[in-house]
């Protein structure tokens, strides 16, 4: 169960299942509010993910893709969140 546990290939699985599952059931005004109140931690929080999963990625590439990845995420659910 421990070597299971420690594949690289079962982290990035489980950590995609858990923002699959999360992004589907969230609402657009907590995407919204999280991007708005809460954007620094949920950014670090991005890029040590990241980084435990892509451990040979450079710093300045998961910043990248954190970046955009959450700034795309809540300038479409403020579009969403407009057109109601």
């Amino acid at each position: 169960m421990m070597n299971l546990l420690s594949a690289r290939w079962f982290r990035a699985l489980a950590v995609i299942v858990l923002l699959v599952l999360l992004l589907w059931m969230s609402s657009n005004r907590i995407v919204v509010m999280l991007g708005n109140q809460y954007f620094e931690p949920t950014y670090q929080l991005c890029i040590d993910t990241l980084g435990w999963i892509a451990e040979d990625a450079s710093q300045l590439e998961l910043q990248t893709v954190c970046n955009i990845t959450m700034v795309k995420l809540v300038a479409d659910a403020e579009r969403e969140l407009a057109a109601q």
